[in-house]
């Protein structure tokens, strides 16, 4: 009851450790599967999992002030920073120094702000077409600057955009009473396919969706391996193998272990023992 009041509890705040936990679940279990159908090297299945993490952080960068807002602006302005001392490289370090300290401001703060005024929480943000933006911008991002192959590129976005909508679901599950079984003023403000209020934006949004598809590298053969009956099948021989492993498992290897440590113990103590057993 104690457990069961604790993860009501959970579900109810749906806060920032919340959200973390729950990326960090839904993202290792995604990734570890692509890693057993053999769609990723462990490497690669390590930065699905934290870039589906990351997806799991992204939707409240709307909040301002909020851990996510913080982090994600935090990381936009150091990239800026590093792209203005690339940019700035044969002009000495001291201009160097000056235009990253520049890139960082514009990025951190004034990007920060920028977004702070044109959103709101709960707003166009959360919403499922934004995490399918995520995604797929990101797959093209992976594919064409740093070459990126294009089948782990889609993974990669895939999880984002999954770490993405587990966000807006547990938002959804905070917006329920689960103790008083009546919903609060806030259910349907995350898990939505827009924005009445903002009906610009959302027209914005998916025509950016559809060109940044436009122009996506082809999946290729993704979506059949991805409902493979092969890979599933040699994935669940895999996962029985990894218990198959463990030196005792079930009646018949407890018995036979017991049979070779008692032969063991045969072969090791003197005979007089087992004589003198046998005669009482």
């Amino acid at each position: 009851m104690d457990a069961a009041r604790g993860l009501l509890h959970c579900l109810a705040l749906a806060n920032f450790a919340t959200h973390l936990i729950g990326a960090a679940c839904v993202s290792a279990a995604a990734s570890g599967t692509t890693w057993l159908l053999g769609l990723l090297s462990p490497g690669e299945a390590a930065i699905a999992c934290g870039l589906g993490i990351v997806g799991g952080l992204l939707p409240d960068i709307d909040a301002e002030g909020s851990t996510p807002t913080r982090l994600v602006f935090t990381g936009v302005g150091i990239a800026a920073a590093g792209l203005a001392v690339m940019a700035t490289g044969a002009l000495g370090i001291p201009l160097q120094i000056g235009a990253a300290a520049a890139g960082y401001a514009l990025g951190r703060y004034g990007l920060a702000w920028v977004f702070g005024g044109l959103s709101v929480h709960r707003g166009l943000v959360h919403s499922v077409p934004v995490a399918a933006l995520c995604g797929v911008g990101l797959a093209i991002a992976c594919a064409r600057l740093i070459a990126v192959d294009a089948r782990v590129a889609w993974i990669w976005g895939l999880l984002v955009t999954v770490g993405f909508v587990a966000h807006l679901l547990l938002d959804e599950l905070a917006s329920v009473d689960l103790t008083g079984a009546r919903l609060k003023r806030s259910f349907g403000t995350a898990l939505k396919l827009g924005s009445r209020r903002n009906l610009i934006g959302t027209a914005l949004v998916y025509a950016a969706l559809a060109g940044l598809l436009s122009v996506a590298p082809p999946p290729r053969s993704l979506p059949g391996e991805l409902t493979s009956g092969a890979r599933w099948r040699n994935a669940g021989r895999a996962v029985r193998g990894l218990f198959d492993q463990r030196p005792i498992v079930g009646a018949a290897r407890w018995r036979a272990a017991t049979a070779s440590t008692a032969s063991h113990t045969r072969s090791t103590l003197p005979p007089a023992i087992f004589s003198r057993s046998s005669s009482e």
